[in-house]
């Protein structure tokens, strides 16, 4: 237990690092607090666990892409805690519902689980304001306002100025 901090770590999913993963968890003696499980279904597996069994989602994604594990995590109600990449930045920002930790710095993340563990009303404070950005943002919502904004977006647009990129080799390989 790190920092005095009693957890568990569940991970989930598959890969090319998983038996390294299995490998080290076993050499740092921390079975009893991680524990690497496969790929679960989404609706039937992760959303239950993720509402039943965590507290807080990490991530330790380096990326800048817009993942949708925050939105997906934050809309079964738990905040996210992460690295300060451009996509979790400013989702924490707007929504409330998380940390962010410099890129790379797992002792900082540590700091941060700590204190959380310490603080339940502002895990729980996060929590709600997670939960409550996610239902707000959910993918019909979502898809809909996008369309909305093309539409008025190709209103705008003269239409003299398109051009189309589908070649005739592009459309031969969509015909096939």
């Amino acid at each position: 237990m790190a920092r005095g901090v009693p957890f568990t770590l569940a991970i989930y999913g598959d890969g090319s690092l998983a038996e390294g993963m299995r490998a080290q968890i076993a050499q740092k003696g921390l079975g009893k607090h991680v524990s690497l499980h496969g790929p679960l279904p989404f609706e039937s597996g992760l959303v239950p666990v993720s509402r039943m069994e965590a507290d807080l989602f990490i991530s330790c994604h380096v990326q800048s892409d817009p993942s949708c594990t925050y939105l997906e995590a934050m809309g079964c109600g738990l905040p996210v805690l992460g690295f300060d990449n451009q996509m979790l930045s400013p989702l924490v920002l707007h929504s409330n519902g998380g940390w962010t930790v410099p890129m790379n710095q797992l002792r900082q993340m540590a700091e941060q689980i700590g204190a959380l563990a310490k603080d339940r009303k502002q895990l729980l404070d996060h929590a709600e304001a997670a939960l409550t950005y996610a239902r707000r943002h959910d993918a019909e919502s979502e898809f809909e306002a996008r369309m909305a904004h093309l539409a008025r977006v190709f209103k705008q647009t003269d239409r003299s100025d398109l051009t189309f990129a589908a070649t005739p080799s592009a459309l031969d390989l969509a015909k096939s």
